[in-house]
């Protein structure tokens, strides 16, 4: 079974690191053993409940801040999905506009 071991280097540093192990205190040894001060253990499934939690967390407050329906350009009602495609549309111009000039 896969888990996730973190913890933190004697450096001060986080570190966070995915582990085959029998059992979560054999991944807890091994990350011990690797020079880390093991803070927590999770299983991969666990991970990707909470990566999904916290997109699903991204989406609906992204939403929340969508333009209201009374909002208008040109003398047209904008939408919140068109808000989305233009905030969309607007961020990867910019990503690429960053590329292009070599700032990024």
């Amino acid at each position: 079974m896969q888990f996730v071991v973190r913890g933190k280097t004697p450096d001060h540093l986080d570190r966070s690191i995915r582990i085959e192990a029998e059992s979560a205190p054999q991944a807890e040894a091994i990350g011990w053993a690797r020079g880390i001060f093991v803070t927590e253990v999770i299983t991969m499934e666990e991970q990707t409940r909470r990566r999904s939690r916290a997109i699903q967390t991204l989406l609906a407050n992204t939403w929340r801040w969508i333009a209201p329906r009374s909002t208008s350009v040109f003398g047209r009602t904008v939408t919140g999905a068109q808000s989305i495609g233009f905030l969309a549309a607007g961020t990867a111009t910019w990503v690429l506009d960053l590329r292009v000039f070599h700032f990024v």
